[in-house]
């Protein structure tokens, strides 16, 4: 089992590193509680003014009430998402590196890189702007 581990592939590569525990910090949640996002604080690298780290989103489906009836909306496929990402603390900026969708049972169900990856402007008052908040203020020094 302890060999099985050290094999673990991520985003079909190999760690170059130890593999370690996460230790997931919550970010936040959407405003209609469907996503909530975590920052792998073990996973943080820093590079310069760069952090790299993983992060979960997590997806549910809140309850509606019909006809005085507790129904749910249609339940997505995914249901949690592994994210490998990169901030840039001082240019403000959040890059999408690769990711893991999985379903409800654990199954991926899709996954994926991005070979150029575009930094994106975090946005004020965003999970964006919360996950940048948390995770480079976790590296200041």
């Amino acid at each position: 089992m302890a060999m099985a581990a050290a094999l673990m592939l991520v985003g079909g590569w190999p760690l170059a590193e130890p593999a370690h525990a996460s230790d997931w910090i919550a970010i936040g949640q959407s405003s209609d509680k469907s996503l909530t996002t975590f920052v792998d604080a073990a996973s943080l690298r820093v590079t310069g003014s760069s952090v790299r780290f993983f992060a979960k989103s997590i997806v549910s489906t809140p309850a509606t009430k019909n006809h005085k009836k507790e129904t749910r909306h249609k339940q997505t496929p995914t249901a949690y998402s592994i994210l490998e990402e990169t901030v840039d603390c001082q240019g403000r900026t959040l890059t999408l590196l690769q990711w893991l969708n999985y379903g409800r049972q654990g199954q991926v169900l899709s996954s994926g890189h991005d070979p150029y990856p575009i930094p994106e402007t975090v946005i004020p008052d965003s999970m964006g702007e919360a996950t940048l908040n948390i995770v480079c203020g976790a590296t200041q020094n």
